[in-house]
């Protein structure tokens, strides 16, 4: 009898013990389906976040591009960064509002002044393009880069002989170099200023960034650099007629006559930027239509000085000291 009440009370004990693993599974089965998707929902409305930032990050990028391609129709691949590096946080103004381009009415193309400039020289093409302008007697500047060989040393010199104007583009055209800090932009442009001195017995006063003022490499703020140059008295150019040569390929001549004809009638000055190293065969091919065409509407060519109202995207006046 005893042994028979025993076994009824472990029988209860068991089932209640299977009753409470069963309860303790509901309970943590309810646990997890409450916590779950809300672990869930977190993580999800984190990743959301992560890609909203992503979002607008990319959204600026996008609109500070948009912003460049207004300053010029090209990207200056023939500077070799553009391709690789992006904007953060750029300011570019418009070409529209840049001084000394206000609209030409057509009653008024007599007013109107071209400035030819050539970047990234000297090169061989630097000498054929020095014969053209002489077939033409035309005056252009020349933002030239730093190289010590006797060929280079010759061509700066023949620059200013013939009565062009010589500009500094930085001595060794190496963007991260120049744009590491102001002292090391500072001494690249002493380097190149002394050399071109040295070489010319002139002391050049203008100055053209590698990319522009409105470049969107610099991960310091331009106006620093700026601010480095107006202490030095130096002006810099950029530009707001572009000819397209500043592709990595051979733009054909047309194409490029067309690109500067289509927008020096635009402007009372206009500031042209073209290339003169090795590659850029077309540009040379192109020179000659270029000025022919740009006389034949009776506008007048100069080289640029410091007297010029200067083209700028970010116009120097705006930056304090």
């Amino acid at each position: 009898m005893n042994d028979a009440i025993m076994s009824i009370e472990e029988k209860n004990r068991q089932r209640k013990a299977r009753i409470g693993k069963i309860k303790k599974l509901i309970v943590g089965s309810v646990i997890v389906s409450i916590l779950f998707p809300t672990i869930l929902s977190l993580c999800l409305m984190l990743k959301v976040f992560s890609l909203q930032e992503q979002v607008n990050e990319l959204t600026k990028m996008i609109e500070n591009k948009k912003e460049s391609s207004e300053v010029d129709k090209t990207v200056d691949l023939a500077d070799g960064v553009y391709a690789t590096e992006l904007p953060e946080n750029m300011q570019v103004q418009p070409m529209a509002n840049v001084e000394s381009t206000t609209e030409a009415n057509s009653n008024e193309i007599e007013e109107t002044i071209v400035y030819l400039t050539f970047d990234d020289g000297p090169s061989e093409n630097t000498s054929s393009i020095l014969d053209i302008l002489k077939e033409h007697n035309v005056k252009a500047t020349f933002f030239v880069t730093g190289k010590e060989t006797d060929e280079a040393k010759a061509l700066y010199k023949r620059i200013v002989d013939e009565g062009h104007t010589l500009g500094m583009h930085s001595y060794s055209h190496q963007y991260s170099e120049i744009y590491n800090s102001v002292e090391s932009f500072a001494n690249d442009e002493r380097k190149l200023r002394d050399l071109l001195y040295e070489v010319t017995g002139v002391i050049p006063t203008l100055y053209r960034f590698p990319g522009g003022s409105s470049n969107l490499v610099s991960n310091i703020d331009m106006t620093e650099f700026i601010k480095y140059l107006k202490s030095e008295g130096i002006t810099y150019f950029d530009w707001n007629v572009a000819s397209g040569d500043a592709a990595s390929q051979n733009v054909d001549v047309d194409t490029l006559v067309n690109n500067v004809l289509n927008d020096v009638g635009l402007y009372h000055t206009s500031v042209v930027l073209m290339h003169d190293t090795t590659e850029k065969t077309t540009s040379v091919e192109a020179l000659g239509k270029i000025i022919e065409s740009i006389q034949a509407l009776g506008i007048e060519m100069r080289p640029l000085d410091e007297n010029v109202p200067p083209v700028q995207h970010i116009k120097a006046e705006s930056v304090n000291n």
